[in-house]
């Protein structure tokens, strides 16, 4: 018997709206899955400016995520997130609050 189950995805992240085919990825990340609806990012390698944060948000909230967990260096977090001892998580819901606000609040200037 062979029992095949997907527990990691890559998200590639590009600033470009429509990149092309050969376009520069600018942030890249694994998500390993501890539950449907829980995940955690894995090998973070780029920045992730306000537009791809707000992006990232929105893909996880498509996939049926609630909370993203993540294990970071001292000196490093996880927008949105709190430690919870010996890792960070954030909710998903209140990061696209946020995120989503700031938007509306930009909008209308």
């Amino acid at each position: 018997m062979i029992e095949h189950s997907i527990e990691t995805s890559v998200l590639r992240f590009y600033e470009a709206d429509e990149p092309d085919h050969y376009a520069p990825i600018d942030v890249v990340c694994m998500l390993m899955w501890e539950t449907q609806q829980v995940v955690w990012i894995k090998i973070l390698k780029g920045d992730l400016s306000r537009k791809l944060l707000r992006q990232l948000v929105d893909k996880l909230g498509s996939l049926g995520i609630t909370t993203v967990k993540a294990q970071r260096a001292p000196h490093r977090g996880l927008p949105f997130g709190s430690d919870v001892g010996g890792h960070w998580e954030m909710s998903v819901a209140v990061a696209h609050r946020y995120l989503n606000r700031r938007a509306y609040m930009v909008s209308q200037h």
